[in-house]
């Protein structure tokens, strides 16, 4: 009787590691608060099998990734050490904590299955699905029953996460979609490319709504490279067409009714000229509160501060704790007073790890990326190639491991897929 308890036992806690898997997946672009429950109830769940977790054994890749993964944070807590700002520190160590809970808890896991894997991937479209109609419903609620000028634009209408970060979310729900569509051998393939002809047209239509230039352009990377494949790996080129017909049509009516929206791609274009001509940081200050001095022209000034800060800490970095300060100093030296106000990072991950590691940092860093995107070539696994090359894209115009929403996303998916990597996956 009591081995068939402790089996019993055993059985429902590797059942509810399935489904908290789930739970994480589907709140990542939906709740805040709720993912970290998810996330808190998988680190228990863990606990509760411990020992049978530690027995499996991980693969020489596996083994290889994973303290490189771990690695990230082991750096945050040295680079405690040498900070002067340690509440600072504190707080960056808790915001990044899923990056070293999610390697530990996946990949000393039982490996899931490849349906498994389908499932928890729908958990998160589902997610986007659930959370892009509650902006919706509250944007009309703003529109008939409040003042809020355009109700339907960017952060007005993004009340969930910032709009840079909820883009990002559905560009990955369009990404597994499209990947489930042409790569599932079984029946729900069929529902899989209903669903995502069904939800393109209005996963683009929001997109280009949350007016974030970051999300717009790694929707055309996207498309762009997954067009290739469709239609010269795949040979699928009608299903490529169709896709690419959806996203186009999608586009154009949102051109002929909110043309204001490409008011933003506009300025990218406009800045990184005017940047070119004239260095609006020298002997000035910059008022931001202008309309002509744009967010694009505020993130090359913060971009081009911290390359100099970079510079000046290229060997150890600022630490952990300094690195707000250190920018901070440099903001005001500059006269970038609004990044100076509003504490801005260096919006780029790559020039945040930088200042605040040092080369070494910065090398470890890159090399958790060239590691999964190697892997994706080589087993020719295209759902890990395009999660890369959508998460480095958004790393480098945003500091996208400085918030929970960007280290939960990255953190579940990135360990979720490394482990899952089949080379029978085409």
């Amino acid at each position: 009787m009591q081995y068939l308890l402790n089996k019993k036992f055993k059985y429902n806690v590797k059942d509810i590691h399935f489904y908290l898997l789930l739970a994480t997946s589907f709140f990542i672009p939906l709740s805040k608060l709720f993912v970290k429950v998810a996330l808190i109830l998988l680190v228990l769940n863990w606990l509760l099998n411990i020992k049978e977790n530690f027995s499996y054994r991980l693969t020489k890749r596996n083994k290889a990734y994973f303290f490189i993964f771990i690695s990230y944070y082991l750096f945050h807590l040295i680079g405690l050490l040498y900070s002067k700002n340690i509440a600072f520190g504190l707080f960056d160590l808790q915001i990044k904590l899923p990056l070293l809970l999610f390697p530990l808890i996946i990949f000393f896991s039982k490996p899931i299955a490849y349906d498994e894997l389908i499932k928890i991937s729908y958990a998160f479209v589902i997610g986007t699905i659930i959370g892009i109609l509650i902006c919706l419903i509250n944007a009309t609620y703003n529109l008939f029953y409040t003042e809020l000028p355009y109700p339907f634009y960017y952060e007005n209408l993004s009340i969930l996460f910032h709009p840079s970060y909820f883009a990002l979310f559905i560009n990955f729900a369009m990404l597994l979609l499209t990947y489930f569509s042409i790569n599932n051998v079984n029946k729900v393939q069929n529902v899989t490319k209903l669903l995502l002809f069904l939800t393109l047209p209005f996963y683009s239509i929001f997109l280009f709504l949350l007016n974030s230039k970051a999300g717009i352009l790694s929707l055309i990377l996207v498309v762009s490279v997954g067009f290739v494949y469709l239609s010269f790996v795949k040979k699928n080129i009608l299903f490529a067409i169709i896709i690419a017909i959806e996203i186009l049509v999608s586009i154009g009516m949102v051109s002929k009714f909110m043309p204001f929206l490409y008011d933003r791609l506009d300025e990218v274009k406009r800045e990184i000229v005017a940047s070119e001509k004239k260095n609006i940081n020298n002997s000035e200050t910059v008022n931001f509160e202008s309309t002509e001095v744009t967010s694009t022209a505020a993130r090359i000034n913060v971009w081009k501060a911290s390359l100099e800060v970079f510079s000046e800490n290229i060997l150890f970095g600022t630490g952990t704790g300094d690195i707000k300060d250190v920018l901070l100093d440099k903001y005001k030296q500059r006269n970038i007073s609004n990044a100076f106000i509003q504490k801005l990072n260096p919006h780029n991950q790559f020039l945040q790890t930088g200042i605040t590691f040092g080369i070494v940092g910065l090398i470890i860093f890159v090399i958790m990326f060239i590691i999964p995107f190697y892997y994706s070539i080589r087993y020719k696994d295209l759902l890990l190639f395009l999660f890369v090359l959508l998460v480095v894209f958004n790393l480098m115009v945003e500091s996208m491991l400085e918030v929970q929403a960007g280290v939960m996303f990255f953190g579940f998916f990135n360990s979720l897929l490394f482990v899952n990597i089949n080379d029978k996956r085409k």
